[in-house]
C-alpha cells in the first residue's frame, strides 16, 4: 500500500523589514504556535486558502499600526514547510516613532544585526534576511552572513 501525499495548503505572507540604526525589529511566535517562540520578521497572513485555519496573524501587532508600509516588495520568495507552499512578500516599513519595547519582551523586540545568528530565527526568515543581504537596501547596510546554527534566546 502507497500512503497518498496530502495536497499542498497554499499560504500568501506579508512581512515588514523595521530598521533603526542598526536593529532589525522581529516578532517572536506565540508559544502554541507552529515554530513556538522562534523570532520572524513581523508577519501577516493576506489569503487563507479556501477553509484552511489561518497559521498566522491576518493584522500585524497593535504596535506597528502606525507603521508606513512601502507600497512595492523588497522581495518575494517562495519557501515549504512540510504541506505548505508559502509565498512572502517582505517590505520595508518605517515608524515615526519606533514602539517603546522593553527587552525581552515576548511580541516585538528590536535586535541589533550583529546578534541575529544567536536568535532562533524561522527558517524563511533567515531566507528572506539572507536574500536580502545580497541586494542593496537604500539607506540601510547590508546584513552581515548568518551561517551559524541558531540558539534560542531573549535579544538583550
Amino acid at each position: 500500500i502507497v500512503a497518498r501525499r496530502a495536497s499542498a495548503v497554499e499560504v500568501e505572507l506579508e512581512a515588514l523589514l523595521v530598521r533603526d540604526g542598526g536593529r532589525v525589529l522581529l516578532q517572536r511566535r506565540p508559544a502554541d504556535a507552529r515554530m513556538a517562540r522562534m523570532w520572524e520578521l513581523p508577519t501577516r497572513e493576506r489569503v487563507a486558502a479556501g477553509g484552511q485555519p489561518r497559521l498566522w496573524p491576518v493584522r500585524y501587532a497593535p504596535a506597528l499600526a502606525a507603521a508606513r508600509i512601502g507600497a512595492q516588495a523588497l522581495l518575494r520568495l517562495r519557501h515549504a514547510i512540510t504541506t505548505h507552499r508559502i509565498t512572502l512578500e517582505v517590505r520595508a516599513a518605517n515608524l515615526e516613532r519606533g514602539p517603546a519595547l522593553g527587552r525581552g519582551t515576548d511580541e516585538l523586540s528590536w535586535v541589533r544585526e550583529q546578534e541575529l545568528d544567536e536568535l532562533a530565527l524561522t527558517g524563511m526568515t533567515r531566507k528572506a534576511l539572507a536574500r536580502l543581504e545580497r541586494r542593496p537596501l537604500e539607506g540601510a547596510r547590508a546584513f552581515r552572513s548568518r551561517k551559524t546554527a541558531s540558539a534560542a534566546r531573549t535579544p538583550r
